[in-house]
């Protein structure tokens, strides 16, 4: 499947986001700032739209709002507008604002309160996150469900018949925002399938039209999900809820629909930072497993192989390109800028290649990450000493980079 355009039809604003794209990090930096801070956003967001996967990599502190509060547990199916099609199990970027306005609406002054919540604070602040989305979410989602007169409908370019059936499934799943944004659990722990089948049941009993959004938004931050979501569908045919099965079907085909889109497996692994990069892949690669397991049709089997080399080249071309970017230039440039500390700098960059190599072998072949890790480590024993990295601060990178005994190496030759 081709990617669809994304970009404006504004000239104005198909400039600007030529220039946000070439422009210097902190530049880009800057206009969100700006941006952010903005009462109404209006074309502005159509202004970084570009910039978005960049942005995903650098990782700014935004600020936390109502409006971006709302839509947090959506991110993974917020698309651009003409990527998206009724029916689909995702949202177009273009109702976001016209949906916050009429939440707005019905909750009048009491957003005000939600306000005071989160100001002064930012999306990283995910405990603040959670209490204020704790109140505002189940009260949205009840307003939505309702599917009030929208406010700013023409916004959105899309048919006002689609806002109902959207509508509700959006208030559905604002109702059950705090179970999904928790569901995945701490320390890298899976979630209870039994946990994760109440909240379907709940979000079923509710709306079935709902389901298949859930399913991806759960599996998408869970993919051990799919196997003991299938278990239950198949147990629930011989009841009476037999909604789960086809609304499984129908999430599986989003989700691979969703990663053989040109670019799309790509544009996750390199707009990441170097530090999250490995936790990505590691998600992506436990998804692809999932939905191409043994029982999975021979067709969907075979896409999903061509995905996962598309994702192997990927991360091959990541790790290369955090190599040079992350580690070797500023090894080579004085190791950044005054007042950074440049072995904390490195040592970062150096634990998210390993982190990288280590989910990337098991995606494809591990010569290509030994020879670039030598490499690196072969680098980083040459460069000279400095005031700023000495003889123990480059064979740490090494250690990091290369394992014990490449350092040990070091410490025998470097004089």
């Amino acid at each position: 499947m081709s990617r669809q355009p994304t970009r404006s039809s504004d000239p104005a604003i198909r400039a600007i986001s030529r220039t946000l794209m070439e422009a210097a990090d902190e530049r880009v930096l800057q206009v969100v700032r700006m941006i952010d801070a903005m009462a109404e956003r209006g074309i502005a967001d159509e202004m970084i739209a570009a910039v978005r996967p960049r942005l995903a990599r650098l990782r700014p502190a935004r600020p936390l709002t109502l409006d971006r509060l709302l839509f947090t547990i959506f991110d993974p199916i917020i698309v651009p507008a003409p990527r998206w099609r009724p029916g689909a199990a995702a949202l177009p970027r273009t109702v976001l604002r016209s949906l916050a306005a009429t939440i707005r609406a019905g909750l009048g002054e009491d957003a005000r309160a939600i306000e005071v919540m989160v100001k002064g604070h930012s999306l990283n602040d995910r405990v603040v996150a959670l209490r204020a989305g704790g109140e505002l979410w189940p009260r949205a989602g009840e307003i939505m469900f309702a599917a009030p007169t929208p406010v700013e409908w023409e916004t959105t370019g899309l048919n006002i018949a689609l806002y109902p059936v959207m509508a509700r499934m959006v208030g559905t799943l604002l109702t059950e925002a705090v179970a999904l944004e928790t569901l995945p659990g701490g320390a890298g722990l899976d979630p209870d399938p039994q946990a994760a089948s109440a909240l379907l049941a709940r979000i079923g009993a509710r709306n079935p039209e709902a389901l298949p959004v859930a399913i991806v938004l759960m599996v998408t931050r869970a993919p051990t999900l799919v196997a003991s979501i299938a278990q239950t569908a198949a147990a629930t045919l011989v009841g009476s809820d037999v909604t789960l099965r086809p609304a499984l079907d129908q999430a599986i085909e989003t989700l691979t629909a969703q990663l053989e889109q040109d670019g799309a497996v790509e544009e996750r692994i390199l707009s990441v930072s170097l530090a999250d990069v490995g936790a990505t892949v590691r998600r992506v690669s436990k998804l692809l497993q999932q939905l191409g397991d043994d029982s999975a049709p021979a067709p969907r089997r075979e896409r999903i192989k061509a995905i996962q080399r598309q994702l192997d080249t990927s991360c091959r071309s990541r790790f290369a390109e955090g190599l040079t970017t992350d580690l070797i230039a500023p090894l080579r440039s004085s190791l950044g800028a005054a007042g950074d500390d440049p072995m904390e700098r490195l040592e970062e960059a150096a634990r998210g290649l390993r982190a990288l190599e280590t989910e990337a072998r098991g995606v494809g072949g591990g010569e290509t990450y030994d020879k670039l890790l030598r490499q690196a480590a072969e680098i980083v024993r040459q460069t000279p000493g400095a005031d700023v990295i000495g003889r123990a601060d480059r064979v740490r990178l090494v250690e990091i980079l290369a394992g014990p005994e490449a350092a040990l190496a070091m410490l025998e030759t470097v004089s």
